[in-house]
């Protein structure tokens, strides 16, 4: 073989190999499912033919949504941050603020609850930390979705070292009533933990494929969740692999959380009865007892009777009461009561009877509770629920499902379980009377195009708004307002027409809910369109702060595990020059804080080149004692 040929062999084969791995790489690469909870969250992942819940460190398969703020800003997530300082935990209300208005009645009633404080910013709900002593520099103001990704960041750190690579791609389950806004707001918190979120699932539906539902054909399943802080209910209709969704109905403000603070009440009363302790404005106190609740509430679904115990509540107050199940449902009846609702006005709302309904789903962990059971029971003439899998890991479950497909595991190409996300409100425009006009109505089924058309008389306007809102009040200026577009260089209404001016407007929504608006002048074909989704250019620069904080973080705490390991092992020179590097680096961090930066990219190179000579050191000295990828 010439030496010609011979090139031309190996460029060949490369070349091929390189199209093989390319090819595959394109069908073989991880998507976690997260179940992004107001109480707790989860991650699963596909492995080996099975869908995993992921264990975190300490082995548990649960993620606390919770996220505390040290002095100095360090930020701690999970179990880490559950006996931090009352007013420095951000918990799962964060989600609820989610792509609301400050200005909204739900927003505002969360407020009077928390311990923190919620700031308006350009109209939208920032929390504000206090992370010092003192002064505008210990002072964190954040956004709902930067305190969401810290959470999703979590997770997707507890799914890598599972698998021992790095993950990029995400399905996330959001409730079936989520709004667009809120639905954007969540793949925002993902964009800034650092993934992509390829679909956003509803609950109810990730927990209907995780049963296999999805292969029921003309079969109508009824979906109850209820969670730590919400609860969601829906009608399906599952054919050819899709879901239409039917009817979506829940409350936002109603899940296990509440149960919690019913007994805790009870016992705060108690301890004031018994031992003239009022441990209400304890918010230490208060945070274990409801922490103890929680635990006594899991145990009254398998068994009757439990002891709430609380070792030193207060100085000299050990705290023991016994808790029966009885009890407990007697102080949580009209919430059950109100919870079970939802469930008969959704099966109203689908236009169907309840005898209609081929399967139950309960899903969520409160749905373990016995008496929630015996009321969706009963409501369903004993007809049974289905309850083969782990109600609280039945959503993450399922978008690992749904994730492990996209990601075309055991397919030879990428495929997607159909399904219908429905916008829980009416989308429309405001008239010239300030009315709401209706486009897309509340439950369409997604993807959907829909077109209204506006007819105006003796106009002379040359330009046109189209104010686009979401809601279901009467008055538009009483729904939410979304974006709007100009029609402009129309013509002005001619005489010859009865000075009629016909305006086609055109809404469509993709499966993942963006909304693309479209409004032609259909005498002149004169034509503009707008996608509504205002929230890019904030969400890139919080990725970018976020994604140099948390740069920032794993090289400091790379730099400590430098020291701990040159300590006492190198020679006196060595080890000085080690120690001026790291004073530098920082000093460096005290100079340049975390949401002061003003050119990324160039202080993370800065950062490298002070800490390199540190790694190099101790590469030089213990070779193979740490790995460069850290850096």
């Amino acid at each position: 073989m010439s030496r010609a040929s011979a090139l031309l062999f190996w460029v060949l084969l490369v070349g091929s190999l390189h199209l093989t791995v390319t090819a595959a790489s394109l069908l073989d690469f991880d998507v976690i499912g997260i179940d992004l909870g107001t109480t707790y969250s989860r991650v699963a992942v596909y492995q080996k033919g099975h869908i995993v819940v992921v264990p975190d460190e300490q082995g548990k398969r649960a993620t606390p949504s919770l996220v505390a703020f040290t002095d100095g800003g360090r930020r701690l997530v999970g179990e880490a941050a559950e006996d931090q300082h009352a007013a420095n935990i951000i918990y799962g209300a964060a989600k609820r603020l989610l792509g609301r208005r400050f200005s909204d009645e739900s927003v505002q009633r969360e407020i009077e609850l928390l311990p923190y404080a919620v700031v308006d910013v350009d109209g939208r709900p920032y929390v504000r930390v206090q992370v010092g002593a003192g002064g505008d520099d210990d002072v964190l103001v954040l956004s709902p979705e930067e305190i969401v990704s810290e959470v999703l960041a979590k997770l997707k750190g507890t799914a890598e070292a599972f698998l021992g690579r790095n993950v990029t791609k995400a399905v996330i389950t959001v409730p079936a009533y989520y709004d667009d806004a809120q639905r954007q707001a969540t793949k925002d918190a993902g964009v800034i933990a650092g993934l992509q979120v390829l679909r956003l699932m509803n609950d109810p539906t990730a927990a209907a494929i995780a049963y296999g539902l999805e292969k029921k054909n003309d079969k109508k399943t009824l979906v109850f969740d209820l969670g730590g802080g919400t609860s969601d209910v829906t009608v399906v209709r599952c054919e050819d692999m899709f879901f239409d969704l039917l009817s979506a109905s829940g409350d936002p403000h109603l899940g296990g959380q509440d149960f919690d603070r019913r007994v805790a009440d009870h016992f705060v009363e108690v301890i004031k009865r018994k031992h003239g302790r009022d441990i209400a404005g304890d918010g230490r106190a208060l945070r274990r007892l409801r922490r103890e609740c929680e635990r006594a509430k899991r145990a009254l679904s398998s068994q009757r009777e439990t002891r709430v115990e609380v070792e030193a509540l207060l100085e000299g107050l050990d705290f023991s009461e016994r808790l029966t199940r009885a009890q407990f449902e007697e102080m949580n009846e009209d919430l059950f009561v109100k919870a079970v609702a939802q469930v008969e006005k959704a099966v109203a709302d689908a236009g169907v009877d309840k005898r209609e309904i081929d399967h139950v789903v309960l899903a969520g962990g409160s749905t373990r509770i016995h008496m929630v059971q015996q009321l969706v029971k009963e409501y369903f003439d004993g007809k049974e629920p289905h309850r083969g899998i782990n109600p609280d890991e039945a959503a993450a479950f399922g978008a690992a499902v749904q994730g492990s497909i996209l990601a075309g595991h055991g397919s030879e190409e990428p495929r997607t379980f159909g399904w219908y996300t429905p916008p829980s409100l009416t989308i429309g425009i405001e008239a010239e009377d300030g009315k709401m006009t209706a486009v897309i109505p509340r439950n369409a089924a997604l993807p959907t195009r829909k077109t209204h058309v506006v007819t105006t008389f003796w106009d002379k306007r040359s330009t046109v708004t189209i104010k686009v809102f979401e809601g279901e009040r009467r008055e538009a200026k009483d729904c939410r307002f979304m974006g709007q577009l100009q029609l402009s260089g129309i013509p002005i209404a001619s005489i010859w027409s009865w000075g009629r001016r016909d305006i086609e407007v055109t809404m469509e929504a993709d499966e993942d809910g963006e909304l693309r608006v479209e409004a032609t002048e259909k005498r002149s074909g004169k034509s503009e369109s707008a996608i509504i989704d205002p929230s890019h250019r904030r969400i890139d620069r919080m990725f970018r702060e976020e994604e140099a904080r948390r740069a920032r973080d794993k090289l400091e705490t790379y730099i400590r595990s430098v020291m701990d390991t040159v300590d006492g092992k190198m020679e006196p020179e060595e080890e000085e020059k080690v120690e001026e590097a790291v004073d530098k680096a920082r000093k460096w961090f005290d100079a340049n804080p975390v949401g002061k930066y003003r050119d990324y990219e160039e202080n993370l190179r800065e950062l490298t080149k002070v800490c390199y000579p540190v790694v190099l050191a101790v590469h030089q000295r213990f070779p193979g004692g740490h790995d460069d990828n850290e850096l």
